[in-house]
């Protein structure tokens, strides 16, 4: 098949997705009409947002130029191991030159584009320079290998590839060739690629090494040496190509391309993992991932004003949606302290440029806390900020407003098929509704608890949570059935997270369904015995899973990490001891791993099924006194 046919199939592709879903969004609304006696029954577990808030009815490019003009002196962002910082002005200029960059090799609207690197200012002129001019892009993590890579840039036929070429020990242009070897044939035409593992790539663009953290300026020669002998374009050399101006035919392709950009196409994709192993590409429009970043903006009450120091990673929603497009929404100013999370950096440029509001999941700031006992750095500027990924103990909370100012600090839930967020804790809720909820619905939101037959629950009872918003995607990429199975008959997404609403409209997480525990018929929350564990004074996070056990089915492990002080002073029956005639007798844990560290995403996120394989391999083994 040639690369216009393919083109037309993943097209035609996402439209019978989109089609699919667009019959669902109106299965939704005879729903929510036929269904107003629910919302009015207080005993059921299902929410609905208000609607008195106007949604953003603007692509991402058209946002840009608004905020530029209103605030054109304002920062925009500050990016500390590129000693970049840019006002809107500047930025919505660079974005402006960016995107001409990208028509002047070839660029079109049928392109896709793909950036495989860390937290730098090429990626967020690529967000919004695809965003301008229409074209998908589509956000690849960072730690991906071989594998995932070859799988992704295929299967969504990316025309345009940005990257580093390493970053820390992984070698991505090492990776590149082993996936396509005649990237060095001399015949190779650098805009033009002939690839045979990845027909559709047309364009590598190798970005500087300071982009990743590294010196770049005693390498260049070398950078040079690589782009040349490996086909590939220099970032630097493409920008500064239009310094001087664009001819006429690429101002008209440019100004054709944003006059037509609409604000329900595709803007972003942003990979989920699936159960079997291999990456879903969620497609989300310029509505679905803006408004979200401005719904989150007003709950945190930025403004101008606001200074926001992003660790997170922009490859996932939490950098690059609750992050750049909650401050773009408002003009606030994003500060990045390094190319990947590095809790020293992040807490010497939070006081440097005195910001306000602190992004992380928990793992991220446990590591920021315990740096903050031994720098004890001015945190004093600090208000608010966002804890995802999972629900934050109430120990650890406490800390984050007692250690870093945060005292407004908010929680998040959601996922990447709705943009992500749909649920969030207010500024001004107690402790306890943030420690042990994920908070009230967004508006323009929907959600239920079901039970295993789809009906929906009464309050306080638990069963699966399911969400529709603006924020619902357009659906998996080239996946429809995967696509149809994600979605119920009313078009609510199936989360897969189990938990309970109460009587004041408050989320609770119980965790996911694969994550129960099943000991011996007694159906077990993990969530439950961390929240005891975690109460512990010496203990810093803790971890809980099942394990294989012959005779109950499952058997309960704790994986603990103990605060750097008092390392050595807990063992397993002080922990026994704790946890008996506090908690059920089958709740408390049989095993228990003492760690430094967890398994984790590139976000921070727990990776709890790696520490089920490495605890049942040990259990197996006998290699470890568990």
């Amino acid at each position: 098949m040639n690369i216009q046919a393919q083109t037309r199939t993943k097209k035609f592709i996402l439209t019978k997705q989109s089609t699919f879903l667009k019959n669902s969004i109106t299965k939704f609304s005879k729903y929510n009409f036929c269904l107003n006696s629910d919302f009015k029954n207080t005993r059921k577990s299902l929410v609905r947002g208000s609607t008195a808030i106007t949604l953003r009815e603007i692509t991402i490019g058209q946002q840009l130029y608004e905020t530029a003009n209103k605030f054109p002196y304002n920062d925009a962002l500050y990016i500390h191991h590129q000693k970049t910082r840019l006002s809107y002005t500047e930025l919505n200029e660079r974005v402006t030159q960016t995107a001409k960059a990208f028509i002047s090799i070839g660029l079109n609207q049928s392109s896709k584009v793909a950036i495989y690197a860390p937290n730098c200012l090429e990626w967020v002129l690529t967000q919004y320079a695809c965003a301008r001019i229409g074209i998908p892009l589509a956000n690849v993590n960072p730690a991906y290998q071989i594998n995932d890579l070859k799988y992704s840039l295929s299967v969504l036929g990316i025309t345009m590839l940005i990257m580093p070429r390493r970053l820390k020990s992984t070698n991505y242009l090492e990776i590149m060739n082993q996936i396509c070897p005649e990237l060095q044939n001399n015949n190779q035409n650098a805009v033009r690629l002939q690839l045979k593992s990845l027909p559709d790539l047309k364009q590598i663009i190798l970005l500087d090494d300071l982009a990743c953290g590294e010196n770049s300026y005693k390498e260049k020669t070398e950078l040079k040496k690589i782009v040349k002998e490996n086909n590939l374009i220099f970032w630097d050399d493409l920008y500064n190509s239009l310094s001087g101006g664009a001819d006429l035919s690429i101002e008209n392709i440019y100004k054709q391309m944003t006059d037509s950009a609409s604000l329900h196409d595709a803007t972003n994709i942003q990979f989920t993992s699936g159960t079997t192993g291999l990456p879903k590409g969620a497609v989300l429009s310029h509505y679905n991932i803006l408004n979200n970043g401005f719904l989150i903006g007003s709950n945190l009450n930025y403004s101008e004003k606001d200074r926001v120091l992003i660790p997170v990673p922009l490859y996932h929603c939490f950098g690059s949606v609750m992050g750049n497009l909650a401050c773009l929404n408002w003009g606030s100013t994003v500060v990045y302290p390094s190319a990947t999370f590095d809790a020293v950096k992040s807490l010497e440029i939070l006081e440097l440029e005195k910001c306000t509001s602190l992004y992380g999941v928990p793992t991220m700031f446990v590591e920021i806390l315990n740096q903050q006992l031994k720098l004890k750095k001015n945190v004093s500027s600090l208000r608010t900020g966002i804890i995802a990924g999972s629900v934050c103990p109430k120990y650890l909370m406490e800390r984050c407003i007692a250690e870093l100012n945060l005292r407004d600090l908010t929680i998040c839930y959601g996922m990447t098929e709705l943009s992500p967020v749909t649920h969030q804790t207010s500024i001004h809720d107690s402790i306890e509704k943030k420690t042990t909820t994920v908070g009230k619905i967004l508006p323009h939101t929907v959600t239920k608890i079901v039970d295993g037959d789809g009906n929906i629950v009464d309050k306080n009872i638990k069963g699966e949570i399911c969400s529709k918003s603006f924020g619902l995607f357009k659906g998996y990429f080239a996946n429809e059935q995967a696509t149809k199975d994600s979605i119920d008959a009313e078009g609510f997404m199936k989360t897969g997270d189990i938990g309970f609403i109460d009587d004041e409209g408050y989320l609770h997480i119980e965790g996911r369904n694969k994550d129960v525990i099943i000991r011996g018929g007694e159906n077990i929350s993990p969530k439950e015995i961390e929240d005891y564990l975690g109460s512990h004074p010496l203990i810093d996070y803790v971890q809980v899973i099942a394990v294989k056990d012959e005779k109950y089915g499952d058997e309960i492990c704790a994986w603990i990490k103990v605060k750097v002080e008092h390392k050595g002073e807990l063992d397993k029956s002080k922990l026994i001891e704790f946890c008996s005639k506090k908690i059920a007798h089958y709740k408390i844990p049989r095993y228990f791993k003492f760690v430094d560290f967890f398994p984790t995403t590139i976000t921070g996120k727990p990776q709890k099924y790696k520490m089920r394989e490495i605890t049942n391999k040990i259990l197996e083994e006998k290699s470890e006194e568990l």
